[in-house]
């Protein structure tokens, strides 16, 4: 019979190894690359094959995907300004656009309007479409063109089954950890707010200059004061984003004991009692796979999706991303990044009913972050991730220097164990 009274000790123990061996570990660092081939080491004590697989990244576009949005912000309002300033020297301003009553000199001041308030537009829309929506939101590599090319891995630990193979189940994470968010470690989960300022900025900038653009165009007129209260608003975030800029994301590496060490402890531990005879499914293989670059927008598990589409059609994938910290509890991800992103219900419905029957407490929903398990639902594979939030739905020490493998709850982490050895279990012995 398989004993798992000695799991929490063993993640214990993993994790600290990856601490002192390795410590914080940046995405296309070596510290990254290191926490890699030592991962594949230990896979490759249970596992029938494991590689490590490289490939490319623009690791810089992450930080511009928060700066960018504010930068973006500023020119866009500055040519607005200037677009005013030759609105306003002419007497057309009062009467919409070219009239009867505007001057050749006055027509040629709106053509400079115009031609700022384009600008503006263009700037905006740039900033909305392209970095907001397609990189923050998204996580597309829509900016990462004007960044240097990086190296970093993937790590592969394949299990086959007693008998021939006729299911397929993966239990991810990922191996590297981000830099420290210091307004997270200011303000906690008030930092969503914080964040959200450039974005709601941005959008609000995008509606009342097309609405301008279309004032224009229609020859409705607007004052002075509408527009001098118009610049008053654009300007007055301003303050707040230039505070965000540099305190959003440091150049202070964490330690990411829980996230994402916790994760990489899952993956080892059901890979060695998978190993077991007694526990080794009959027809069902078992990949357990480690991601890097997860935090500058799943860039590993993208890469990864892409190459093994087609063995993951009918694959499911659970994926573990900081399901540790003390005082938290376990959650099942629905949705991700502000329900925009659905995972699969199939899966996460299997995994409520798992932890009921194990007596294991979770809740479930959605988080506005992202996890690897959105690289395989935006492709329309089966996956859903298991992470844990604390009490005020936001985990405490997340992207801190605090995430250190002192503030972590092991018992936790191995319940998350037990619940993926059945989720295997169930799968294999599903008709």
């Amino acid at each position: 019979m398989v004993s798992f009274a000695n799991v929490p000790a063993e993640i214990k123990e993993f994790i600290k190894y990856f601490c002192e061996e390795v410590g914080p570990r940046p995405p296309c660092s070596e510290q990254e690359a290191k926490a890699a081939k030592l991962l594949k080491k230990k896979f490759d004590e249970h596992c029938n094959k494991t590689s490590i697989e490289d490939f490319t990244c623009h690791p810089g576009a992450y930080r511009a995907s928060f700066r960018w949005p504010i930068i973006l912000y500023i020119l866009s309002t500055i040519s607005y300004i200037i677009a005013v300033h030759f609105g306003l020297q002419t007497s057309a301003t009062f009467f919409g656009g070219y009239s009867f009553f505007a001057s050749f000199w006055d027509a040629n001041l709106l053509f400079y309007f115009l031609i700022f308030v384009l600008v503006a537009i263009g700037v905006s829309l740039f900033s909305v479409l392209v970095v907001i929506m397609g990189s923050l939101m998204y996580t597309r590599e829509t900016i990462d063109l004007f960044f240097p090319e990086k190296s970093s891995t993937n790590v592969i630990g394949k299990i086959k089954p007693k008998e021939k193979a006729k299911k397929l189940v993966l239990i991810s994470g990922h191996h590297d950890a981000n830099w420290e968010f210091p307004l997270l470690r200011k303000f906690g989960s008030k930092f969503t707010a914080f964040q959200a300022i450039p974005v709601i900025s941005n959008y609000m900038l995008l509606a009342i200059l097309v609405i301008r653009l279309v004032l224009y165009l229609l020859r409705i007129p607007v004052g002075f004061l509408i527009e001098i209260v118009l610049i008053i608003v654009l300007l007055a975030p301003i303050p707040i984003m230039l505070y965000i800029y540099p305190n959003m994301v440091s150049d202070t590496p964490v330690m990411g004991a829980n996230d994402n060490l916790t994760g990489m402890a899952v993956c080892y531990e059901v890979a060695r009692y998978i190993s077991n005879r007694e526990l080794r499914p009959k027809e069902t293989e078992v990949w357990v796979v480690s991601f890097g670059c997860e935090e500058i927008g799943d860039r590993g598990s993208k890469r990864f999706v892409k190459k093994y589409y087609k063995e993951l059609k009918e694959a499911y994938n659970v994926n573990i991303d900081m399901v540790g910290e003390k005082d938290s509890s376990l959650y099942i991800v629905e949705k991700e990044v502000r329900s925009l992103i659905k995972l699969s219900p199939e899966v996460v419905d299997m995994l409520k009913s798992i932890a009921e029957k194990l007596k294991i407490k979770v809740n479930s929903g959605s988080i506005d972050a992202y996890t690897d398990a959105m690289s395989f639902a935006q492709k329309g594979l089966k996956s859903a991730s298991m992470v844990a939030v604390g009490p005020s739905g936001f985990p405490k020490y997340y992207h801190t220097t605090d995430d250190v493998m002192e503030n972590l709850d092991y018992k936790q982490v191995a319940n998350v164990v037990r619940v993926c050895l059945e989720f295997i279990k169930n799968i294999d012995e599903s008709q």
